[in-house]
């Protein structure tokens, strides 16, 4: 077997590593997606998490504000799918632009969509986290929707599987690009496969129907942040208007004294 060369390491002072002049993380997204964050959006199916997810993804591009949450100002995103078929796609996207009203920058928003390459993609081989290595420069926050269909290795449980992913995850951190994994929830109401994807996160936002939902109210859900450094919770009420192919964003209603615990990880 080959020498791999020895990489040398140097380690700082306790006073030295106190005294360096370490700028302020920004925001992203205000107060929810930190810069360099790593975040996960979840829910079952059908709830409105890849609606959420573009309106995120959009209003950091455009540096707009998205109900309670404010994009200081624009930033380079790309969202890589891998579900929907290219027209769907498009639909989804134009419908939510439009219902946004903001001004995106057409190198602002990239989609990189699977239904528009040969074998599809996969970010659950090195092989194919090499391929989208080669398209981030520039990027600060890189979407991908969703985990089921991009990341097919390993078995439902297996955590080992998840840990090339998670070392990748980290190196893109390091690069200063955050990440945002959009991700099904199993039938016991938590998110799909191993808990140990929460492990390196900032992040986690689930989104639950609330108890008085009716499906005539469309896409109405809870967005509870389950492993954040914020503690709140809003709920968001989604609605399409077909004869305008547009999605917009109505006012967040506040629960009636109702607070989310937030756990800080240290």
């Amino acid at each position: 077997m080959p020498n791999n060369p020895v990489v040398t390491l140097k380690s700082i002072g306790f006073d030295d590593f106190l005294a360096i002049n370490m700028p302020p993380r920004g925001m992203l997204l205000d107060p929810i997606l930190p810069e360099r964050g790593l975040a996960m959006l979840y829910a079952p199916r059908g709830i409105g998490k890849t609606l959420l997810g573009i309106s995120i993804g959009l209003s950091v591009a455009s540096g707009s504000r998205l109900v309670r949450w404010r994009a200081p100002r624009q930033r380079h995103v790309l969202y890589v799918d891998g579900e929907m078929p290219l027209v769907s796609l498009q639909e989804r996207l134009r419908a939510i632009f439009v219902g946004l009203g903001v001004a995106v920058p057409n190198d602002g928003f990239r989609v990189l969509a699977a239904d528009s390459t040969e074998h599809g993609l996969s970010i659950g081989s090195e092989e194919g986290r090499r391929a989208i290595d080669l398209i981030l420069g520039g990027v600060d926050l890189v979407i991908f929707d969703n985990l089921l269909t991009l990341c097919t290795n390993g078995s439902e449980s297996a955590s080992d599987a998840w840990v090339p992913m998670q070392n990748w995850l980290l190196k893109l951190r390091r690069q200063g690009i955050a990440v945002l994994l959009i991700h099904h929830a199993g039938t016991n109401g938590r998110q799909r496969r191993t808990s140990r994807r929460e492990d390196a996160l900032d992040t986690v936002i689930a989104l639950r129907r609330p108890d008085d939902y009716s499906p005539e109210q469309g896409a109405r859900f809870e967005v509870h942040f389950e492993n954040c450094e914020i503690g709140l919770m809003q709920m968001l009420r989604f609605r399409s208007k077909r004869s305008l192919k547009r999605f917009r964003w109505t006012k967040p209603m506040p629960f009636d004294g109702a607070i989310a615990t937030c756990v800080h990880r240290f």
